[in-house]
């Protein structure tokens, strides 16, 4: 019998579709006792972090209890699936068909069947009628096709996550209950990496069940395992985050089965909070499968989760200094009599050498870039940054599938150490007031090498792989910055050439009308020893004012071997993200070198309209000819390029041409060779503009200058007329403040009087002129019948401020529970500034801004609230406001923050203010100012609502997710059939927004 999908929904939710005969391993309702165990949870973690060790141990056990029952509801959920299927039940409707519901639902109410099925349940008539009535007031939520089976899939998936967050509770609770005291880490030599044997023949035993046998053989070695870890963990020293101390483990290893080769005692570091967590998550898996969760994609799932396993199992074994060995076989004491495992065959190799042999595919990140943003919607596109380890990993597929957005792409291969960065494409448009929360997830179903690719590719069904990572972001649909006009690019500076430091710069460059600040990270593949590689990560901060591009200097990093490597540059500037990925490569060292020599350059006064040539010396050392290029960039456009062959040891020389703009410019000339930079020479021109047949040029001197100081100003004019010419002179600061001249000169080729320039015919005049005191960076203009000629920028050091830094303090950063499962709260800091100075200084409030915030929890951009002091007389202080937002995600921090009830953490603001001060205000400038101080946090939620929303966040869809989270902080506990409902109807909602 077909009932309405929104029946359905509500059944499901409730427990009201299940079968008895799906398989419970409680006779309690497992909806219901969901609700309990997550509240129990919330109780025993804040009480268990406080080191209330009644409730470390009970937290150990409610949390087994939220797994098994998050496993079963994933299950029923699957199953009941599966008989819908098999019922033949319509799961696909659209959305002119839930419309057609809900009107039939207006004018005849609910269906007598629908009715009499919640009867059935235990609902009154009034709960039935209010649930009528929220149907009919919600319609217009109806959006969209709804997919039940999509639903029904993703909803029994969400549940094996949550799981897997009661898995990590619990090894938590194992860390709280052990780790009391801990040892530094091993200072002797890292001899390798390899399974401890403590724990080695446990895992040969689950690896040889994975491989070969049942569920129930699965299900009793990983169980075993388990028991082993916590055995290990008891009787070993603990070090700092979840790591143990194995000593003096004396064994040897085993090259054939007639040569035993002693090693040096070893000394293991092991993660053994992360690699129980992993077993947890494993034995979780086979758990579903056991009571009969047959999605296909939990054996996907499982092939990934065992390979992190592996890698979890892994140690870090420390000796005296003796020469690393090859991985062994390890002999450790003989199986019991119950069992006739052999070790030193090659299930035992290939189980204690997976961790680090087969390939496995790692999310590094997951980013949503808003792309189109209007007061009344946003679309935005999804990028994941994805690197397969151990091993090349190979047929990848990404699936991304959130709000108004699906999307798939397909990867062929990645090597070993090789970063990725996949973008889906657009989105829909999301519609909001003031904001938009999006909310989805990036599933990831690849397949793994194992060995030497592409030799090695399984054959089993071990090789199907999937991983996943969620996301849900917030974007503002007030936001000024158009992340259409930035663009990001990376250089690498350097001869490619193996054994050479290459240097990476990132350029931001910004087209907006405002400015942008942020960080630049770049991931690089870098050589190891031997032939391994690793990944380098560094970050910077940038601050592009509007219509201009910032330089990112990442430094050097010294590639000692040739290859191919890839790297991947994010930036991030407000809400925004922009990446790039890609490779180069490194070639091998031979004999001999090719550089630029000297570069000459003429007319060396160039004109506005004249050809400037640059002479280009190039010198070949090698051995063999060369051929190669050399481009000439102006202000980073390339202008001009020219290309020749070199033979071996000699020096050509090559031409560039330029025709001069006037005004200051710099200039970059790139020397190539196949297409790899080798070398580049940086500098500057001072092009002056011709007007009325005139030119000029500017030289300071000194340059740069102590603050205070004065300089001498060269100042060049050439008269080009074949009459002498009488017109206005003036040298000017970018503010507009005049500051020569003041007298008359008299030379032999002109004359200045009352501010008027007279050079006679085809002359030159050459003027030195003293300009100060400067007590600030200062750009000075020279100005010729009104046209601007020339200017030269003038750098000064140790520089005077208007308003001198005070005082500052932050009031509390109060964190609550927000409505997308973060822990926010909005941070206000008060900057005092006084005045040193002899007239008042006005702040122009509009024209200030937040450079930057470093603050160690996700944060918004800074602003400088109208409560700032906008005018400071001599001798006075006023303050600067500050406010910017705060949040975590991270629970484990949350917790401490309201354990402590206060939390300090550091933060370091930069910002600008544009000044003026003068009798009437008529001088002005910008200045930066950056504070350290520290902000107090609190928490005003309980930590109930802290892991609900925890455990919460991994239900698929953000509308009903935010939804269940008020819900919980409305306080309804949900006892009876009525709270559940009560709950599921913002669920609900969610789920019809988004489909």
């Amino acid at each position: 019998m077909r009932r309405s999908i929104v029946f359905f929904v509500i059944s499901l939710l409730l427990g009201g579709l299940v079968n008895p005969s799906i398989v419970q391993a409680s006779t309690q309702d497992p909806y219901e006792e969901f609700w309990e165990i997550l509240w129990r949870e919330a109780r025993l973690v804040g009480e268990a972090e406080s080191g209330n060790t009644t409730a470390i141990n009970e937290l150990i056990e409610n949390s087994k209890a939220g797994a098994e029952n998050a496993i079963i509801i994933s299950t029923q959920t699957w199953q009941t699936l599966q008989e819908l299927k098999s019922a033949g039940v319509k799961l696909y409707y659209t959305e002119d068909e839930l419309k057609e519901m809900i009107e039939e639902i207006k004018a005849k109410g609910l269906p007598q069947e629908t009715v009499q099925a919640l009867k059935n349940e235990g609902w009154s008539d009034e709960e039935i009628e209010e649930f009528e009535q929220y149907l009919i007031e919600h319609a217009d939520e109806v959006k969209g096709d709804f997919n039940m089976s999509k639903f029904l899939t993703d909803f029994s998936n969400a549940f094996i996550r949550i799981a897997f967050k009661y898995n990590s509770y619990e090894a938590r609770a194992l860390e709280l209950k052990y780790w009391k005291d801990y040892q530094s880490k091993p200072g002797d030599t890292l001899i390798t990496r390899e399974i401890p044997p403590q724990i080695a023949r446990e895992w040969i035993s689950f690896y040889r069940a994975y491989l070969f046998e049942g569920i129930d053989e699965k299900l009793s070695t990983i169980e075993r395992l388990k028991a082993k870890e916590v055995e290990v963990i008891k009787s070993n020293p603990k070090g700092r985050d979840g790591h143990v101390i194995i000593r003096n483990s004396n064994f040897s290893i085993v090259f054939n089965k007639f040569k035993r080769i002693p090693i040096i005692k070893c000394t293991y570091w092991w993660n053994a909070i992360k690699a129980y967590n992993l077993t947890l998550q494993v034995e979780s898996i086979l758990k579903a499968q056991k009571l009969g969760n047959s999605n296909p994609e939990l054996n996907y799932l499982l092939n990934h989760k065992v390979v992190e396993l592996a890698r979890a199992l892994t140690a870090e074994c420390y000796g005296d200094g003796t020469t690393p060995i090859p991985k062994p076989i390890i002999t450790i004491p003989k199986p019991p009599k119950d069992t006739d495992l052999p070790l030193n065959d090659q299930i035992a190799r290939e189980a204690l050498m997976v961790g680090e042999s087969e390939g496995i595919l790692v999310i590094k990140a997951v980013r949503v870039n808003p792309v189109e943003v209007t007061s009344e919607y946003a679309t935005y596109q999804v990028e994941v940054e994805i690197e397969a380890q151990n091993n090349a990993v190979y047929d990848i597929n990404v699936e991304f599938d959130g709000t108004s957005l699906e999307d798939t792409e397909k990867v062929g291969m990645l090597n070993k150490d090789e970063v990725k960065v996949i973008k889906s494409t657009v989105s829909g448009k999301v519609y909001g007031s003031g904001s938009v929360t999006v909310a989805g997830t990036v599933k990831i179903t690849y397949k793994s090498y194992r060995g030497n690719a592409p030799m090695a590719i399984q054959t089993t069904s071990m090789s199907k792989k999937t991983t996943e990572r969620t996301y849900e972001e917030t974007i503002s649909l007030k936001d000024p910055v158009d992340p259409s006009k930035v663009s990001v690019t990376l250089s690498i500076d350097g001869d490619r050439v193996e054994g050479s430091a290459l240097t990476f710069k990132a350029r931001v460059r910004n087209d907006n009308e405002v400015g942008i600040s942020g960080s630049c990270t770049l991931s690089l593949e870098v050589p190891t020893s031997g032939t391994s590689r690793s990944s380098y990560q560094k970050s910077e901060s940038f601050n592009a004012e509007g219509k201009s591009t910032a330089l990112v200097n990442f430094g050097s990093v010294t590639y000692s071997r040739s290859g191919t490597y890839s790297y991947v540059l994010t930036c991030k500037f407000g809400q925004h993200s922009k990446s790039v990925d890609g490779e180069f490569t490194v070639r091998k060292k031979s004999s001999g070198s090719l550089g630029i020599t000297t570069v000459t350059i003429t007319p060396n006064l160039p004109r506005a309209g004249e050809i400037v040539t640059f002479k280009v010396e190039v010198k070949n050392s090698y051995s063999s000819g060369r051929n190669v290029s050399v481009k000439l960039f102006i202000d980073d456009v390339e202008v001009d390029s020219t290309s020749a062959y070199i033979p071996p040891d000699s020096t050509k020389t090559l031409t560039l041409q330029w025709s001069a703009e006037g005004g200051e410019h710099s200039y970059e000339i790139k020397l190539y060779n196949q297409g790899v930079k080798v070398e580049e020479k940086k500098g500057e021109l001072n092009v002056s503009s011709v007007e009325y047949g005139l030119s000029g040029w500017l030289e300071v001197v000194p340059n740069p200058i102590e603050a205070g100081n004065n300089v001498s100003v060269i100042i060049t004019v050439k008269n080009s007329e074949n009459y002498k010419q009488t017109l206005p002179i003036e040298l000017v600061d970018d503010t507009g403040n005049v500051w020569w001249p003041h007298e008359d000169y008299y030379g032999v080729n002109y004359s200045i009087s009352n501010g008027y320039l007279t050079i006679y015919a085809n002359k030159t005049a050459r003027i030195t002129a003293t300009i100060g005191p400067l007590t600030q960076n200062t750009t000075l203009i020279l100005k010729i019948g009104g046209r601007q000629m020339a200017s030269e920028d003038v750098k000064v050091l140790g520089r005077v401020n208007w308003l001198e830094l005070s005082r500052v303090s932050c009031n509390d950063l109060v964190l609550k529970v927000g409505g997308t499962l973060d822990y926010k709260g909005t941070a206000t800091c008060v900057v005092e500034l006084r005045n040193p100075t002899r007239s008042g200084v006005a702040i122009e409030l509009d024209e200030s801004r937040v450079l930057s915030i470093d603050f160690p929890m996700d944060h918004s951009n800074g602003v400088i609230t109208l409560d700032t002091t906008t005018t400071i007389k001599a001798g006075e202080t006023g303050n600067v406001y500050i406010t910017f937002k705060a949040w975590t995600s991270d629970f484990t921090a949350f917790a401490r923050y309201w354990l402590r009830g206060y939390y300090h953490l550091p933060v370091t603001i930069e910002f600008e203010l544009k000044m003026s001060r003068g009798n009437n205000f008529e001088y002005s400038k910008y200045e930066k100012y950056k504070i350290s101080t520290q902000i107090q946090v609190k928490t005003s939620d309980t930590i109930y609502l802290a892991v609900s929303a925890d455990i919460g966040s991994f239900f698929t869809g953000g509308e009903g997710l935010r939804g269940i989270v008020v819900a919980f902080k409305e306080g309804k506990r949900a006892k009876t059939v009525w709270e559940i409902f009560k709950v599921a109807q913002a669920f609900i909602r969610g789920i019809l927004k988004k489909w």
